[in-house]
């Protein structure tokens, strides 16, 4: 077994801290789900800190700002290291290291293999890579504790008015800036042990050995799915107001 040298040490350490605190945030929003679900308590405790259920954004977007400084520095950890030209060997035990952490989210790390094609460059993320789903169930339970709802005798009781789609939006950007955070360092991650230069086909082409991809990140396409429900909401009463306006004018310029 290699021994890590100090900046070795100190990229595990990094990762670690990243991790940590993507687990915090998963295991609050589990406990929001469950406050909100089951047992309709109006706070949570963290840490021994209590914070109102309705307020779990501020908790988020703490945990989101704190996971934004640790991995701005654990990249450049990772390319300060990648600068001195490490043999492959060193490399690779850096991230046996780390995916023989217990935390989830990095525990098994398969590396993210680049592909390009029309669609530009991408980094993959591998069915068989038990981090990369456990990415996705996280991003889903921490949209459930943000979305603006509660559990109510006969249903879920949903906010109303602006709040609804304030409180939505801002889900939506926490997840995103968090998933598109994880990416970041993920992908430098994977630099470690892969060649940045090895590519794979773009989907479609023919390469029966290459992994098979995870879909596109779902909360890129709940976003856009959530934006264009609220712009049709949004803005449904002004066509409704404006339609009888609309028809006599469509007559007027048909005559």
């Amino acid at each position: 077994m290699i021994e890590l040298s100090p900046q070795q040490r100190q990229i595990v350490s990094a990762t670690r801290n990243a991790a940590k605190l993507l687990l915090i945030g998963w295991f609050a929003a589990i406990a929001i789900v469950v406050a909100k679900l089951l047992s309709h308590s109006s706070t949570i405790s963290v840490g021994g800190i209590d914070f109102p259920v309705r307020h779990a954004w501020v908790l988020v977007s703490v945990l989101t700002a704190a996971h934004l400084f640790v991995s701005y520095f654990l990249i450049q950890a990772i390319r300060n290291y990648l600068a001195d030209d490490p043999d492959q060997e060193q490399r690779k035990a850096i991230l046996d290291e780390i995916k023989a952490e217990s935390n989830p989210f990095v525990h098994g790390l398969i590396p993210r293999v680049k592909a390009s094609g029309p669609r530009g460059v991408w980094h993959r993320m591998q069915v068989s890579d038990p981090s990369a789903w456990v990415a996705y169930v996280a991003s889903l339970v921490l949209v459930a504790a943000l979305l603006p709802w509660s559990a109510a005798p006969g249903g879920l009781r949903w906010e109303t008015g602006p709040g609804l789609w304030v409180f939505t939006g801002l889900a939506m950007i926490l997840v995103e800036v968090n998933w598109l955070a994880g990416s970041a360092w993920i992908v430098w991650l994977s630099r470690i042990h892969v060649d940045d230069d090895r590519s794979t086909p773009a989907r479609g082409a023919a390469n029966n050995d290459s992994p098979s991809p995870l879909p596109v990140p779902f909360v890129v396409t709940l976003l856009f799915v959530t934006l264009g429900i609220a712009a049709t909401l949004a803005v449904l009463p002004v066509l409704i107001v404006l339609s009888p306006l609309l028809l006599i004018l469509g007559r007027y310029i048909r005559s």
